[in-house]
């Protein structure tokens, strides 16, 4: 964008291109679907292989296993408040992607500029709730 290079032409299933950036190919309730919360789950399960190292680093942190189960659906569910907040912030989104083009049209500067201050706002409560239910370190509790 800032050297003139132009959007790159994705073509989508049912004919026609989307005319928008790379990005779109990740950012869509689709590829959410098939393509990010899959990628999530199969991540945190091989990080699940570093248990042994990543205890010896933080010696005293306590592993907490998770189900394959509740894995899945925490990397669906993360993937769509993801979505849902860049919905608001980023016009090369297509909700039809890789099907149709559909353009964005939930772009609103106002939505935007609440999620930052929640954002901001929750960064101390979120601190001070961790270091309650993990016993006086809010970072104990791996992964």
């Amino acid at each position: 964008m800032f050297l003139g290079v132009p959007f790159p032409t994705v073509p989508l299933l049912f004919g026609g291109f989307a005319r928008q950036g790379y990005h779109m190919i990740t950012h869509s309730p689709f590829s959410v679907l098939v393509l990010v919360s899959p990628a999530m789950f199969t991540l945190t399960k091989f990080l699940e292989l570093g248990k042994p190292l990543l205890l010896n680093i933080f010696p005293s942190a306590e592993w907490v296993n998770y189900s394959w189960r509740r894995t899945f659906f925490s990397a669906l569910l993360g993937s769509f408040i993801h979505l849902g907040w860049d919905v608001t912030m980023h016009c090369d989104i297509n909700l039809g992607f890789p099907f149709v083009d559909i353009m964005n049209p939930f772009i609103n500067s106002n939505a935007s500029s609440m999620i930052l201050i929640a954002s901001i706002a929750l960064i101390l409560p979120t601190y001070f709730v961790g270091k309650k239910f993990n016993g006086g370190s809010p970072f104990k509790k791996l992964p």
